[in-house]
């Protein structure tokens, strides 16, 4: 069914969350003009398995700016399967790869325990699926034209002078690739009761219910071009990927990497149930992060196998060793005596 595109999510699922910073990711947040939106941090979980050729990736996007409504647009390698996480997944996942932290004086560091409107006939984009997840409307396109993709944007308003000549260059090349898209438009009355303060036209900052992504992908990728049209000048990014093996990307650290046994997940189920749930006993967690610019989002982030699966977890530690002072103290107290009564002698 070849049909032109009118790009909406009929509702929002904005949420705060607590302790945890906001997560935009791959794709763009287009606004209508003269509104700005941003995306000043980026928040995802891939789940890659290389037997199935198959990537699960969950992202919570999050962003400031003075926007009443705009369109999140995510491509993905192939036709998408998606659904909703829970609001809290990513402040458990945080938490519970954080390096560990102990005083230096710990026992000498050992461990102490709207609507979507029907596109029109004749045109070169395909509709996927419509539907209802959670409170999100998901519309779900592959385009052969990335004209006729960027003329449905235009339509809504959401492509217009200040980005369309961004914007369409990209959409280009993605559709060349064959990729597709999922476009989720935030409804301006829900993003308004969501937040008051919006309608006076204030800045603001929120985050949106993360959403899944299920693919069929020949390598793990973090989808990165389209990014830099709503970027800011630098995004804090954290990645976590699970898979059998450590996996890597030369513009970001990892800070932390685990292979999770079957005794780990039980611990972990007691506290972050969340995330004890997504993880598999014997595959490797890692986690990336860094800032990176808008000039670095030329390419999709496609993360590599690392050399080896080294498992690492920092540690940070704080305060005097006073332990140490006292031992050491001790022992200088000795010398002293002993060089004191020579030189009596």
């Amino acid at each position: 069914m070849k049909r032109s595109l009118i790009l909406i999510l009929a509702a929002t699922a904005i949420t705060w969350m607590a302790g945890a910073g906001t997560a935009a990711a791959d794709g763009t947040m287009l606004a209508r003009a003269p509104y700005v939106i941003h995306e000043h941090q980026q928040h995802a979980y891939l789940d890659w398995d290389e037997d199935a050729g198959f990537e699960q990736l969950t992202i919570r996007p999050g962003f400031r700016g003075d926007a009443r409504d705009f369109v999140w647009l995510v491509p993905v390698p192939s036709e998408p399967g998606v659904d909703v996480a829970d609001a809290a997944f990513f402040g458990s996942l945080r938490a519970a790869t954080e390096p560990i932290w102990r005083d230096r004086d710990e026992g000498w560091s050992c461990d102490r325990n709207t609507s979507i409107m029907s596109p029109d006939e004749g045109m070169s984009v395909d509709l996927i699926s419509s539907q209802v997840i959670d409170v999100y409307e998901v519309l779900v396109v592959w385009a052969e034209d990335a004209d006729a993709l960027a003329d449905s944007l235009l339509q809504w308003g959401h492509l217009h002078d200040g980005n369309v000549e961004e914007v369409t260059p990209i959409l280009e090349d993605y559709v060349a690739e064959g990729w597709s898209f999922v476009a989720a438009r935030i409804d301006s009355a829900a993003f308004v009761a969501a937040y008051p303060h919006a309608a006076e036209g204030y800045w603001y900052t929120g985050a949106l219910r993360p959403l899944v992504f299920g693919f069929e992908t020949d390598q793990p990728v973090y989808p990165m071009r389209l990014s830099r049209v709503s970027a800011d000048r630098k995004t804090w990014i954290e990645l976590y990927v699970e898979a059998d093996h450590r996996y890597e990307h030369p513009r970001l650290d990892a800070v932390y990497a685990n292979r999770f046994s079957e005794g780990e997940l039980d611990a972990l189920r007691r506290q972050s149930p969340l995330v004890a749930d997504r993880l598999e006993a014997g595959r490797l967690l890692t986690r990336l992060q860094g800032v990176i610019s808008p000039a670095h989002m030329t390419e999709d982030f496609f993360v590599q196998r690392a050399r080896d699966d080294r498992e690492f977890r920092p540690i940070h530690y704080s305060g005097w060793p006073v332990t140490g002072l006292l031992f050491g103290g001790a022992g200088m107290a000795w010398v002293l005596r002993r060089w004191r009564r020579k030189r009596r002698k």
